[in-house]
């Protein structure tokens, strides 16, 4: 019979502890920071009756919190009601950056236009994508899926050095920093796609391309991205429509483009950005 050592013990109460739809990745750091600040006010107070009960609280509330996630039952909800918006998008698991001082100047339209990307409508009050720019860069895009390339091929696309850029991941998004400045941000593998295709054509035809900076080809290849009418990758319809992001104490209306066949998040933007 196989002798079951202490550590085992504490493994398995471990196990039966961890919550992980609370931890790991899972973590919602607002929430955490909140119970931690309660955990060392309490511990506070506790500390002027007796030391030790003191640290004996602070021990077992910091391990509640690691496999447990939460101190506080019904934490979510204390921390979305007390908790200013602007706090919480500190540590929102989604990439959320304001636009850089060298994006402020930039004129999309014209930069697209003058790269005869976008055409003017039947109505000449709108633009639409130039049938010969969509047909060629759907061709760059089967390409590429074809290649199969990894992340860095957006460095050159965005005029920066491979070893410049480094990414960070939210889930199926991911965000690209330049010597730690924020230069872009992808929602998903299908944007990934459409940016590196529509990066490498723009090269050619865009008058503007060279003279634009990181952020700014960035924000072009946002903007070329609301013309897309099929996935990048699935080749499935898309759909331009309102959203709400729900993280696990905030919520944000989005305007996203998606895919209606697999789902993919073209393009995302906080709708009070975009609708005003």
């Amino acid at each position: 019979m196989a002798l079951v050592s202490p550590l085992d013990h504490v493994r398995t109460l471990a196990g039966r502890l961890r919550r992980p739809e609370y931890t790991g990745d899972n973590r919602c750091l607002p929430c955490t920071v909140v119970n931690l600040v309660l955990a060392a006010l309490c511990t506070a107070v506790l500390a002027t009756v007796a030391l030790s009960i003191a640290a004996l609280f602070l021990v077992v509330s910091l391990l509640l919190i690691y496999f447990r996630g939460y101190l506080v039952p019904g934490t979510p909800t204390l921390t979305k009601r007390f908790l200013p918006d602007r706090v919480l998008a500190l540590f929102d698991h989604h990439p959320a950056p304001a636009a850089s001082d060298d994006e402020s100047d930039l004129d999309l339209e014209r930069v697209l236009r003058r790269a005869d990307a976008i055409t003017p409508a039947a109505d000449d009050e709108d633009v639409r994508i130039a049938p010969e720019f969509r047909r060629t860069w759907h061709e760059r895009m089967a390409a590429l899926r074809e290649r199969d390339p990894d992340r860095t091929a957006l460095a050159p696309v965005l005029g920066a050095a491979v070893d410049d850029v480094e990414f960070e991941d939210y889930g199926d998004a991911f965000v690209v920093r330049r010597n730690g400045i924020h230069a872009g941000q992808w929602e998903s593998r299908a944007a990934f796609v459409a940016d590196v295709a529509g990066g490498e054509l723009l090269a050619e035809w865009s008058p503007d391309w060279a003279r634009l900076s990181v952020s700014e080809r960035s924000a072009v290849l946002g903007g070329l991205r609301l013309f897309l009418d099929r996935c990048p990758t699935c080749g499935g319809p898309v759909m331009l429509e309102t959203d709400t992001v729900e993280s696990c104490c905030r919520s944000v209306d989005v305007v996203a483009l998606s895919c209606q066949s697999c789902e993919a998040r073209l393009f995302e933007e906080p709708a009070e950005d975009v609708l005003g």
